[in-house]
């Protein structure tokens, strides 16, 4: 063996530093490359320490380098999915419960991120999803397909601060391993107003194809009436007909405004008292009642309107061409 002086000690130890320096903050196993070194080289114990020395610094640089480069990509990661339009959450497949979440999400849960950490998504959906499904099962099934590796878009209806339901469209997708963890990464878009927008659009080709076909009149206002339930959740519409001999209603189409208040509506008189659709035509302008417990335009019907469990109405005139 080849006894190591001081210049070329000094030189190998300045060769290992930079061959850890570019190792791209991998670990550094120095007890097992001092070992290699030590019996190939260096025979004396000065020499020995003064290399352990070296490959230490040289380690210590290199761990530094891997947790600041992991703490900016930690940081960098982090700015994205807090400025993501989309709602983004991180949950535990094995319990359903989340362990991280973004700006979005805690505006939409209604609930401080310390607070939402360790909720269970189950906290966040109906019990039951559209298709009829149990939301607990819905998950877990897609879940199971993230996890083994295939990404899921399904279409989720979301419970949001204050109990309302907001239909969403849901990705997950699986995360690497985390000490054991199976974690799912789930982004949650609000669609509510593309599936109005589809709504609107396929009550619009409805109301034309009946007017295109020349429809009875009553099949072409429940075009209509379905149009306007579609897009606005907890309303019932109706379109009633003015007779052309008498100041009385003589068509309704209303299929579903309840049975007490139809009987009362339906062919009822033209007058200021008896109702709001009966009243914006007596004005001919539209007339937007707030409570009809007290509005006087409901003075004559008031029994009918409060047994149908409706309080707010809105009525609006409509005119023929010929007027």
């Amino acid at each position: 063996r080849q006894r190591l002086r001081a210049g070329a000690l000094v030189q190998l130890a300045r060769q290992v530093e930079e061959v850890f320096a570019a190792a791209a903050g991998a670990p550094v196993p120095v007890d097992e490359l001092l070992a290699r070194v030590s019996l190939h080289y260096v025979e004396t114990e000065a020499e020995r320490l003064a290399l352990a020395e070296a490959l230490h610094r040289a380690s210590e640089r290199s761990r530094r380098a891997a947790t600041a480069a992991r703490e900016d990509s930690e940081a960098h990661y982090r700015s994205l999915v807090d400025h993501a339009p989309e709602v983004i959450v991180v949950f535990d497949a094995a319990g359903g419960r989340l362990v991280d979440a973004n700006r979005n999400a805690v505006a939409l849960c209604g609930l401080p991120l310390e607070q939402l950490i360790g909720q269970p998504m189950a906290e966040f959906a109906p019990a039951l999803q559209p298709d009829g499904r149990p939301s607990a099962r819905r998950r877990e099934e897609q879940s199971c397909e993230a996890l083994a590796g295939r990404p899921q878009v399904f279409d989720w209806l979301h419970r949001a601060a204050g109990g309302a339901e907001v239909p969403c469209e849901m990705r997950l997708v699986r995360l690497p391993d985390a000490g054991g963890r199976m974690l799912v990464r789930c982004s949650i878009t609000d669609v509510t107003a593309q599936r109005r927008a589809q709504r609107i659009a396929a009550g619009e080709r409805a109301v034309l194809e009946n007017v295109a076909a020349n429809a009875p009149l009553l099949d072409s206002l429940q075009a209509i009436v379905g149009l306007v339930e579609s897009v606005a959740p907890g309303c019932a519409a109706s379109v009633s007909v003015v007779a052309s001999v008498a100041p009385r209603f003589e068509t309704i189409c209303a299929p579903r405004l309840p049975a007490v208040l139809r009987a009362v509506v339906d062919r009822a008189t033209i007058d200021i008292r008896n109702g709001s659709c009966a009243a914006c035509v007596y004005l001919g302008r539209p007339v937007l009642i707030a409570d009809a417990s007290h509005d006087p335009h409901w003075k004559s019907r008031r029994d009918a309107i409060l047994a149908s469990g409706l309080r707010s109405t809105w009525s609006v005139p409509i005119r023929a061409s010929t007027g």
